[in-house]
């Protein structure tokens, strides 16, 4: 059974880790996105510019459908759905050949974040990004805690994806989705701002932003389930990801990397970005 069975399952143009990105890179957001992640720390020995790719609705016209900028035709990796980020700038992470190598067969899932856990992430003190557990220490010297509006303890539930009932305690687990839609909601990836100075401009600019983390999951390492914001399932969190199985959960660490750390950007000059 497929991870997730989205409406739309014809192959998308959008080009995966394998392939330079053709997206013009003379976009302003992805100036901008740099800006930001190097508030965090995260830098030219961290990014592969390479694979720096803008997903918004002027560089990704052949991304959108008919429903507008949130909806995606994904493509298949494997069992799981590659869902384009729409209306976000990916900054793709340097990778060794073995993380190159499976970067095109590992299932891909996003995480929203803070831009301080981004670079706690990805500054890894051995060179190895990676996402923590609760209760773990980050790169900073913090614990990693739940944060508010997560999931904050064990939820004893029935899973209509996988059919079966389970406990589910979020102290214990990582969570991922496939849909950037459900990653990007404030309790996960929180609106953060900052004032920006552009090259040749007068004025700063305040900005706001969201940060998420893209991963390769080990194939058919993770769990399977439905959301947990508590729609109830009768509101879609996402167009094209189905609520019954937009998360993935595991209590495993060495089942994942790091492959690219993504940036939403808002100004105050330009809300559609």
């Amino acid at each position: 059974k497929k991870a997730t069975d989205p409406a739309h399952e014809a192959p998308s143009s959008f080009d995966s880790r394998e392939k330079k990105t053709e997206t013009k890179r003379s976009c302003k957001l992805l100036y901008i996105a740099r800006s930001v992640v190097r508030r965090a720390g995260i830098g030219p020995k961290h990014l592969d510019l390479n694979f720096e790719t803008c997903f918004c609705g002027s560089c990704c016209q052949s991304l959108l459908s008919e429903g507008g900028a949130s909806r995606a035709t994904p493509r298949w990796c494997g069992d799981y759905p590659d869902v384009p980020p729409l209306g976000w700038c990916s900054l793709g992470l340097r990778l060794n050949e073995e993380q190159e190598a499976k970067a095109g067969e590992w299932a891909p899932a996003y995480h929203g974040t803070t831009l301080r856990a981004a670079g706690s992430i990805v500054c890894a003190p051995d060179g190895m990004p990676r996402l923590l557990s609760p209760g773990q220490t980050s790169a900073f010297g913090n614990e990693v805690q739940v944060r508010p509006g997560h999931l904050a303890r064990i939820c004893r539930r029935y899973n209509y994806h996988s059919a079966c009932r389970e406990d589910l305690d979020p102290n214990n687990l990582l969570f991922f989705s496939p849909s950037i839609a459900y990653c990007e909601r404030l309790c996960y990836a929180p609106e953060e701002e900052m004032m920006l100075q552009r090259d040749g401009e007068e004025a700063a600019v305040r900005i706001a932003y969201q940060v998420a983390v893209k991963v390769r999951l080990l194939p058919h390492s993770v769990g399977v389930g439905p959301e947990t914001l508590g729609s109830g399932g009768c509101r879609p969190l996402c167009p094209v990801v189905p609520n019954d199985c937009i998360e993935y959960y595991t209590d495993r660490q060495q089942n994942h990397f790091v492959e690219a750390i993504l940036v939403k950007i808002r100004t105050d000059n330009n809300n559609n970005h």
